[in-house]
């Protein structure tokens, strides 16, 4: 029963959190705002999407006993979801090409996002 619940819960969560970002998305490109108040935007509307998931998360957690606090597990899913976006959307923001420098930086990329999911 745990596990239906939380795969319910969290795919509410993340549902509705990917909807902040979908919706900035739409907007900014509507907008035709420049590329760094697009990645500002999205980085924000990540750390919400984060925020929700993490909020369902920490509410089953929490529930069951097993969290003692919901807040930390938030603002973690949150920042951690703000390091992936702002990750991710800095070679549309700076448009770069295919190089051996930006194969580098996307390694050193990848693993700075890996990090920060573990960490989160």
């Amino acid at each position: 029963m745990r596990l239906i619940r939380w795969v319910l819960v969290v795919t509410l969560g993340e549902a509705v959190g990917i909807s902040v970002p979908a919706a900035v998305g739409v907007a900014m490109t509507g907008a035709s705002w420049g590329p760094l108040a697009t990645l500002v935007a999205m980085v924000l509307a990540g750390s919400v999407e984060g925020a929700m998931l993490g909020g369902a998360q920490a509410d089953c957690l929490y529930r069951w006993r097993l969290l003692p606090a919901r807040r930390w597990l938030i603002v973690a899913t949150s920042v951690g979801a703000a390091v992936v976006w702002s990750l991710r959307m800095l070679p549309n923001t700076f448009d770069l090409r295919s190089t051996a420098a930006t194969a580098v930086v996307a390694g050193v990329g990848g693993l700075m996002l890996l990090t920060s999911l573990l960490l989160a």
